[in-house]
């Protein structure tokens, strides 16, 4: 369930959760002042308790956006529902970070999550400084690249927050490798993702409104058969709170349905007589489609004693035409 005003957790990991907001912390609240619709929550936390801090606030609704540097968004994005951003160190920052470092020694070590930068790897000629590059997965790799780098005599070490404290730890100067621009970019895709979960639940909204006056039963079911969505009609005929019936299979609701088949062959079926609860229904079930990739079914129903009233008024409206006079009382001749 979504706050009024959205929410944007910016979670920066460190070695020991600081007693004071990090040099990244500053920046991104400098930021922050930049978007009035949107609360931005700076989150200092320890390596160890990010996950557990993050999945406080996504269970309490706190949290549409999770805005992560590097290795922490890799780790919290295989474990959280809301979306996970990572902020990217850029060309420009890794110049800028290399500027830095180079003020205090012209050997320099750039530790980066997972992977080398190979483009700074091809341009290493260019520069007057002596560039080591270290990957790492883990905290414990991390802290062994810095001992690596410092036994080469690397002063200066270029990194995340956390290996910029491992760097300070080991007596090197530590350069933080992102940017403000980096932040910012980060933050606007983080609104662009909020924007679009707006446009989502309101157009989720719509729906639901249109649903709740329809006086035909409907559901919607994903592709594993699951619903997702049931109108007041439909919950009435099976004799369920809506409740109760969302997040269930719709085959245990409606047993008499053939639901396995439609979702094989993905063709539905249309005019079945069949029982819900204590009704008897005429059904039509119907794919979803979405840029002509089905994303589920659509089961309408109409409870059958509704359907031959209709029918019933039908015929009537129909039986009076019939019987209209062709000559009037004045135009017979003998």
């Amino acid at each position: 369930m979504h706050s009024p005003t959205s929410q944007v957790i910016v979670l920066i990991s460190h070695l020991e959760r600081p007693q004071r907001g990090s040099r990244l912390a500053q920046m991104v609240a400098g930021l922050s002042g930049n978007y009035q619709d949107t609360h931005i929550q700076v989150l200092d936390t320890s390596v160890s308790e990010a996950l557990q801090d993050a999945r406080e606030l996504e269970q309490r609704g706190e949290a549409d956006v999770f805005v992560c540097a590097g290795a922490t968004a890799a780790y919290l994005r295989k474990h959280l529902a809301r979306p996970v951003l990572s902020m990217r160190v850029g060309g420009d920052d890794l110049l800028r970070a290399l500027g830095q470092a180079r003020e205090h020694s012209s050997h320099v070590a750039l530790l980066s999550y997972n992977r080398i930068n190979h483009d700074l790897q091809a341009m290493q000629a260019l520069f007057t400084l002596q560039v080591h590059q270290a990957v790492y997965t883990s905290l414990e790799e991390a802290r062994q690249a810095v001992d690596d780098a410092a036994r080469l005599g690397c002063r200066s070490v270029i990194g995340s927050s956390t290996v910029v404290e491992l760097a300070e730890q080991a007596g090197l100067h530590g350069v933080l490798s992102l940017s403000e621009d980096t932040v910012r970019k980060a933050l606007e895709e983080a609104m662009g993702i909020l924007d679009s979960q707006r446009m989502e639940i309101a157009k989720r909204r719509h729906l639901n409104a249109v649903l709740q006056h329809i006086p035909s039963g409907v559901a919607a079911v994903d592709n594993q058969g699951v619903v997702q969505s049931l109108n007041p009609a439909l919950a009435h005929l099976l004799d369920l709170p809506p409740s109760v019936a969302l997040g269930r299979p719709l085959q245990e609701l409606c047993p008499e349905l053939n639901l396995q088949q439609a979702l094989q062959d993905g063709a539905g079926e249309e005019n079945r007589v069949l029982r819900l609860g204590s009704h008897a229904v005429v059904s039509n079930l119907l794919p979803i489609l979405e840029n002509g990739e089905r994303t589920g079914l659509v089961l309408t129903c109409q409870d059958i004693t509704a359907v031959q009233r209709a029918d019933q008024r039908i015929r009537s409206s129909r039986r009076p035409g019939a019987f209209t006079a062709r000559y009037r009382l004045d135009q017979l001749e003998g």
